[in-house]
């Protein structure tokens, strides 16, 4: 090979790395009019600061506890669900969800809207009685809006809008109450 083609053959070989370079920056980032990428996972020893709603003794108000985890690679509103779902820690306060119910899905978040996909046992296994539900619905709306970008919470159950857990209407989002929190 004279010097000629080995220049060309060179300079080839470095545009055709810019260009790849390019491209995967541009996966990375998203192209122009493409939804961003979610940042990579936390590292699995990270602990997040999570303030989570239980109801009372009286199941007339909402608690605030507030308890560190570990995040792992669980998205933060499904460790507030999962969280919930064991229970609260402090005596005194009362568990507001099933313990038999788990998402569905990963929680999506979409406009502010928190979109909340439980299986089955969240309806068919809950305590019912407009109290109860009143529990359940903000005890989850509450704890999920402490999150940044979340302003309310839709209800789904097997993929299925949710409209009502006996009482209360949910077919559309909830939004945050803080009158049921108690001072």
């Amino acid at each position: 090979m004279n010097r000629k083609m080995i220049a060309l053959t060179l300079t080839g070989l470095l545009l055709a790395l810019v260009a790849l370079s390019g491209c995967t920056m541009l996966r990375a980032r998203g192209a122009p009019g493409e939804a961003p990428r979610v940042n990579p996972a936390p590292p699995p020893d990270q602990t997040v600061k999570l303030k989570l709603y239980f109801a009372d003794s009286q199941a007339q108000y909402l608690v605030p506890e507030e308890r560190e985890v570990p995040q792992g690679n669980v998205p933060l509103p499904d460790l507030v669900i999962q969280e919930l779902i064991k229970g609260p820690t402090t005596p005194g306060l009362g568990i507001t969800i099933p313990k038999e119910a788990r998402l569905a899905s990963t929680v999506r978040v979409e406009k502010n809207v928190a979109y909340v996909n439980f299986n089955r046992e969240f309806q068919t296994r809950h305590w019912g009685g407009s109290a109860g539900e009143l529990m359940t619905v903000y005890s989850i709306v509450n704890s999920l809006t402490e999150l940044e970008g979340i302003k309310a919470v839709a209800f789904l159950v097997e993929g299925e809008r949710l409209e009502t857990l006996g009482h209360m209407d949910l077919t559309r989002p909830v939004e945050r109450s803080e009158d049921i929190i108690k001072k």
